[in-house]
């Protein structure tokens, strides 16, 4: 594997492990809880991470996913995702380092230098490297934001 994918992967497996740390810390029913309307869910930001790292890491590494079903598919699923058990959750992690981890195996210098066939809402062209960098910033933010929930739902005093 190409250095700098076999970099990123390790910062996504510990990023990961992290997430199923909060997973495993809270109750069933608190994985569906938000403090306030217009939060997102330790479900909804474990679905949302998961999706991005195949997404943006697939296309750092030039497999070339869909974007538009992406967006329309995938990624508009994850934020309506509830009701799901944390076993669920801890396997839809190990299959995504699984599918990460060989979408990365077609990690080269060519894929990092290379334009993404889309490009952001300001009008930018990713290259490879920066949605290698952008997908491991992206899940370490959710992670964090999973953790604070995490805090937050024990601060509530609640046991399950």
């Amino acid at each position: 594997m190409h250095p700098t994918f076999e970099a990123t992967l390790h910062v996504i497996r510990t990023s990961l492990n992290d997430l199923l740390a909060v997973i495993d810390d809270m109750p069933g029913e608190a994985l569906d809880w938000t403090p306030a309307e217009g939060v997102n869910s330790v479900t909804v930001l474990t679905r949302h991470s998961l999706t991005a790292i195949i997404f943006l890491g697939g296309t750092a590494a030039g497999t070339s996913p869909d974007r538009r079903a992406y967006l329309s598919g995938e990624r508009a699923a994850a934020f309506s995702a509830k009701d799901t058990a944390a076993a669920s959750l801890r396997a839809e992690v190990a299959a995504t380092l699984a599918t990460t981890a060989a979408n990365f195996e077609h990690g080269s210098d060519g894929a990092l230098a290379a334009p993404a066939s889309w490009a952001w809402p300001d009008g930018r062209t990713p290259t490879g490297a920066e949605l290698l960098v952008h997908s491991a910033g992206h899940l370490k933010e959710h992670v964090g934001q999973a953790s604070l929930l995490r805090d937050l739902w024990s601060a509530t005093g609640r046991t399950s």
